[in-house]
């Protein structure tokens, strides 16, 4: 008895998941997309884009001071932790 109980335990469950799983696939059709959001579209990079770039990473470059960024007591053993 206890195990014809279980089986029919085990068929009711089966049916409830496979109604419930139907039954949400059913309400929401899988090729409608509500999404009507649009991105704009990407402009191409131009040659003098590329060119001012390289100048600022130029001038950014050459603006560094090493002397006044970084002391010498920095680069020191203990500073570092070595």
């Amino acid at each position: 008895l206890p195990i014809v109980l279980a089986i029919i335990l085990a068929a009711v469950l089966i049916a409830v998941a496979a109604y419930l799983y139907l039954n949400k696939d059913s309400s929401n059709p899988s090729g409608s997309n509500n999404n009507t959001t649009q991105t704009a579209a990407a402009t191409p990079a131009k040659t003098t884009d590329v060119d001012t770039a390289s100048e600022e990473i130029d001038s950014a470059i050459s603006s560094a001071d090493q002397t006044s960024d970084i002391s010498s007591s920095d680069l020191t053993d203990s500073a570092l932790g070595l």
